[in-house]
């Protein structure tokens, strides 16, 4: 307590730091004060850390599911991902977590993939509450040799004001290779703040179309070459029936 009795006691402030380490929660707090044997509760505080669930679907060109399904080589993949931002709205995020900034990749494999010209173009990034294209506020680069793509918002700050509470579509069309064969497995990954969410899992076994037996062409059968003897032979029975008329 002070010790000049004509001043206030003013208490002290103490700031303490801490990290949350689960999604999906609310963080109660208070704390207690000790005078002497005199205690006093302060107020409690709520917090709630987003439950964040990306998604991965493998769809036909009708948006049937195919999970699980068979593909042939050559075929043009569907992948249709959910970049999601609903646990983020109006979300206060320190300047050293923006750093670490928003993204989203996917570590495709790329022994089973092509990335064809068309590939690239039709790749799309879209808020499904303002149906608006989010290409120009993203960074897309390609590593072809290692398979991987990533999504990264140019301004973090801005894209979390833009797209907080919202869920964004990523469509992905690869091509599986000619001579691709076995399962082909893919994952997607969402980076929050240097904290990554994994997507499902989908997979496809592709079984290449059986390649035709070849067919052995018969011989055709050969043909004796007429010696007349057939016509002797029937011209002798002939006169002989005629002796007996």
């Amino acid at each position: 307590m002070n010790a000049d009795k004509t001043k206030a006691f003013v208490k002290p402030i103490v700031n303490i730091h801490t990290v949350a380490n689960q999604d999906n929660v609310t963080i109660d707090n208070k704390y207690t004060e000790w005078v002497n044997d005199d205690s006093n509760d302060s107020n409690t505080t709520h917090n709630e850390t987003p439950d964040i669930k990306p998604v991965k679907k493998d769809e036909d060109d009708k948006g049937n599911d195919i999970n699980g399904k068979e593909v042939k080589p050559g075929a043009t993949m569907n992948y249709d991902l959910t970049w999601d931002l609903t646990g983020l709205k109006d979300a206060k995020v320190s300047d050293d977590l923006l750093a670490k900034g928003l993204s989203f990749y996917d570590d495709y494999d790329e022994t089973k993939l092509n990335i064809t010209d068309e590939t690239k173009k039709n790749f799309t990034i879209t808020d499904t509450t303002t149906k608006k294209s989010v290409m120009d506020e993203v960074t897309l680069t390609w590593d072809i040799q290692k398979g991987k793509w990533t999504t990264t918002a140019k301004d973090t700050a801005a894209f979390l004001k833009a797209h907080g509470g919202n869920k964004l579509q990523i469509m992905f069309h690869p091509v599986v290779k000619d001579d691709a064969t076995g399962v082909l497995k893919n994952t997607a990954v969402q980076n929050d703040f240097g904290q990554e969410y994994q997507t499902d899992t989908v997979e496809n076994n592709i079984t290449p179309d059986p390649k035709p037996t070849p067919v052995t062409p018969v011989a055709p059968e050969k043909t004796l070459p007429n010696t007349g003897s057939t016509n002797i032979l029937s011209q002798a029975w002939q006169a002989v029936t005629e002796l007996f008329k």
